[in-house]
């Protein structure tokens, strides 16, 4: 009876104790969510470098690339979001066998693609990657490789696209990285170049925040600080990537800028009498990248008639560069880059299926899905290694035929206000790190000091059954030696002679 109410004792002290310590430990809080970015990442171009120091190991293409920073940071707020959907452009698409007819565009400012009501309030699901209506090029081949191709980028190092890339594809991007990166360029206190803050505008404005209020840094203002005289003596990139930083969300400029109209002129002095653009003028040959970007660049203002003719020109250019099989060179080599330049620039302007530019009847769609691999990256020549700035352009040239319009503009207008809720990016949500608690003897010494008391009454116990087997054992041998000693003397009496 004693054995059992020991063991019951045992039982009892045992569960208060394990009952007790579960009780002393922290609950992991729930995690916050709240709503970061709705609208489109943001772009930072491979092409030409901010500063030599700040460039980066090159992958296979020849383009260089800047890496997002990723460092650590604080506590960052995650949130689960649906994208806004791309709204189809309605802007006059250019004739290729005629000059556009359209009167200019009063005060030199972009014209902005319409959207319907309905399209932009309506919230994006899963079958917004299937083949749209209206768009004969997009297919439900090119959604998968979107996707996957996405995935790969993810995977990969941050390259100087990955904002925008994300956002214009609407897919997920890491809270921790777009937070830092906007922490990082609202602590720039002075830029030194156009171009790197062409940069960051545009991708601020991708990752979802107005560029005249990033936690409270007007980026716009900074273009003030810039005259003419310092855009003239800059290289294309600088000059088209600027002018793609005003109109990515089409920010107004103080009162009597003329940075646009600056621009634009500019730019156009970029142009070769064989239509072709230069990139500086060290070399001042035509290529088809310099060409198919300024495009991209000036395709806002494809309404004024001066744009008109430096376009058409340019398109010749781009068509007489074309390969049979529909491909373009760059640098002695096919490269997937420059082709998806082009497709960009088509799409920006209103022409995707341009008959000029189709080959083998196969469009250009086509062709860039030749430098796919086997791990969902692009490669910029084929059978190289995946690339991620030729990566990331495929994935912007993709975008574009999906939305049949330029990737580097927002489909719907950020607001300037105290919060950002326009945003095609979707914050990807994270499991948060439990945060690391002290160890504290006041709360955890009684439940330590029970679990050990039951331990030790447990060993005590089944010391006791060993010793009480033992005991049992030993006096049963005793006995049996008893009786055998007995038999024996009997026998012996027995048979003793007489």
């Amino acid at each position: 009876m004693h054995q059992k109410f020991l063991t019951m004792l045992v039982c009892v002290i045992f569960f208060i104790s394990f009952h007790t310590q579960i009780q002393a430990q922290p609950q992991s809080p729930e995690t916050t969510q709240s709503i970061i970015p709705e609208a489109t990442p943001a772009i930072v171009d491979p092409d030409i470098p901010i500063s030599s120091e700040d460039t980066p190991d090159q992958s296979t293409s020849s383009e260089p690339d800047y890496s997002v920073s990723s460092s650590e940071s604080a506590d960052i707020v995650q949130s689960e979001t649906t994208s806004i959907p791309q709204p189809e452009s309605s802007q006059t698409p250019i004739q290729s066998s005629s000059p556009i007819q359209s009167s200019p565009v009063v005060n030199s400012k972009p014209t902005r693609p319409s959207h319907s009501s309905k399209s932009s309030s309506s919230k994006k699901d899963s079958s917004s990657e299937k083949t749209e209506p209206n768009n004969q090029l997009w297919t439900e081949n090119m959604a998968t490789i979107l996707s996957l191709t996405c995935d790969w980028l993810k995977t990969s190092e941050q390259g100087n696209l990955y904002f925008t890339c994300m956002g214009t594809a609407g897919k997920s991007a890491i809270a921790k990285l777009v937070n830092q990166y906007i922490t990082d360029v609202s602590l720039i206190s002075d830029y030194q170049n156009a171009l790197s803050l062409s940069y960051d505008i545009l991708n601020v404005t991708f990752c979802g925040y107005h560029a005249t209020n990033v936690l409270g840094v007007d980026l716009i203002s900074e273009f003030t600080s810039f005259s003419y005289d310092d855009f003239s003596g800059s290289d294309l990139y600088t000059i088209a990537y600027s002018l793609l930083a005003l109109d990515c969300n089409f920010y107004q400029l103080p009162n009597g800028s003329s940075l646009r109209s600056d621009l634009k002129s500019l730019l156009c002095l970029y142009q070769n009498p064989d239509g072709g653009f230069f990139s500086h003028t060290n070399a001042s040959q035509s290529t088809v990248k310099q060409t198919a970007l300024a495009l991209s660049a000036l395709s806002p203002y494809k309404q004024e008639t001066e744009i008109q003719d430096v376009i058409h020109r340019a398109l010749d250019y781009l068509a007489t560069q074309q390969l049979p099989n529909g491909g373009f060179i760059e640098n002695g080599q096919e490269s997937s880059i420059a082709l998806s330049k082009v497709i960009i620039a088509l799409n920006s302007l209103g022409i995707p299926d341009d008959a000029r530019f189709i080959k083998q009847n196969q469009p250009l769609s086509n062709l860039l899905l030749n430098y796919v691999n086997t791990d969902s990256g692009f490669s910029d020549v084929l059978e190289t290694p995946s690339d991620v700035v030729a990566t990331e352009n495929a994935i912007l040239a993709l975008s574009s035929i999906k939305k049949k319009s330029s990737p580097y503009i927002l489909s719907v207008s950020l607001q300037n206000n105290s919060t950002h809720t326009n945003s095609n990016i979707i914050i990807e949500s994270q499991p948060q790190e439990e945060p690391e608690h002290p160890f504290d003897w006041a709360t955890n010494s009684l439940p330590i000091f029970l679990g050990g008391f039951a331990i030790v009454l447990m060993l005590g116990f089944i010391l006791m059954k060993i010793h009480a087997i033992q005991k049992r054992k030993k006096s049963s041998e005793d006995t049996n030696a008893y009786h055998i000693d007995e038999s024996t003397e009997d026998f012996t009496d027995k048979d003793k002679p007489e």
